[in-house]
């Protein structure tokens, strides 16, 4: 059956159909400003969030930043005469400095804590002189002021038998515990003492326990010196930037420290490990950092590694070390001393 419409009737149709398609346009038209408003949001949010990441990983004010380039890609480091890699020996000349800090109260009482710390002076400092003095190596020293009024006369044969001294603080201070106008009386301090009881003007310095403030490589620059041995941050020589110019950093790392390993403490967990087991662990990270072209700085105590097995361990890792090729041993000053006269060279990594 046929529909017979009228004229009025498809003029309606048409109206409806000129209706729809407005609709239809008006709707694609919110969804397509919904979209761009969606992008736009996201844009910002994005923007945002690049801004605070930006913040929020921004160095705070003062702090002493790397000089090294970054972007550049990695290679060895030069040593001199064409060598692999560098190694130092290094000794922290404590006695009962950072006790008689740490804990004051308990040092007027305890005999038996002094006693251990005083066997480093008694009797390590002399021992570790002889394997020095068997093995033809110079090693670089780092004391304590107290240390050199308390005990000047092993002080004394260290510097006679001409090995490196450094600073090493007064008190073997935590300088994280000072201000920075405390840390500025200790390194005055400390350097009075070295040139007046040895004539000596370090051209080092360690921090005790290796806590080093924002502040304390200006502070080292302001004082002459060349370099510090205190920090992590490369397994070569690099640049620490402060405002009175770049300090050499000769890096250090716990792995190469006998505390950790050695050092037995009340109440602690940890279990005095074999000389062995720790020869095995000392010649494998050198190994593998002559591979690297890396500078192995150990650092031993005269208190703990001055103990006949440990002394006798150390004899034993420079004879491992000798028989690799291309190893330059030197004291951390000569090392920083190199450092500083090839700065800026495509030397660095």
């Amino acid at each position: 059956m046929r529909v017979h419409r009228g004229r009025l009737d498809i003029e309606a149709d048409t109206q409806r159909a000129a209706l729809l398609r407005r609709l239809r346009q008006r709707a694609r038209g919110s969804q397509s400003d919904r979209r761009r408003r969606h992008r736009r949001c996201a844009r910002g949010h994005e923007l945002a969030s690049r801004e605070l990441h930006a913040a929020s990983c921004a160095m705070p004010p003062g702090l002493p930043r790397s000089a090294d380039e970054y972007n550049l890609p990695p290679m060895p480091y030069r040593w001199p005469k064409r060598n692999q890699s560098a190694a130092a020996l290094s000794f922290d000349v404590d006695a009962e400095s950072g006790f008689l800090f740490r804990e004051p109260e308990k040092a007027k009482r305890s005999l038996g804590d002094l006693e251990e710390r005083r066997f480093g002076p008694r009797v390590g400092v002399d021992r570790i002189l002889r394997m020095l003095d068997r093995l033809k190596l110079k090693a670089s020293f780092y004391i304590p002021g107290w240390t050199v009024v308390n005990h000047l006369a092993p002080c004394k044969r260290i510097r006679d038998a001409g090995h490196e001294i450094g600073a090493h603080g007064n008190v073997h201070e935590a300088v994280g515990m000072l201000d920075e106008t405390q840390e500025k009386r200790v390194m005055a301090e400390q350097l009075a003492i070295l040139k007046d009881q040895l004539g000596v003007k370090p051209a080092g310095y360690r921090s005790p326990s290796w806590d080093v403030n924002v502040w304390t490589p200006a502070l080292l620059k302001r004082n002459g010196f060349l370099y510090d041995s205190s920090l992590m941050g490369n397994d070569v020589p690099y640049d620490v930037e402060t405002p009175e110019g770049p300090l050499t950093e000769v890096p250090v790392q716990w792995i190469m420290d006998d505390a950790p390993l050695f050092r037995h403490v009340y109440g602690a967990g940890n279990v005095i490990a074999d000389p062995a087991r720790v020869f095995n662990l000392w010649s494998t990270e050198f190994a593998a950092m002559h591979k690297e072209s890396a500078c192995f700085v150990l650092t031993c105590h005269p208190f703990i590694s001055g103990r006949a097995s440990r002394v006798q361990l150390i004899e034993d890792l420079v004879k491992f070390m000798r028989r690799q090729r291309g190893v330059w041993f030197a004291t951390c000053e000569e090392i920083a001393r190199w450092h500083d006269s090839q700065r800026g060279g495509a030397k660095r990594r």
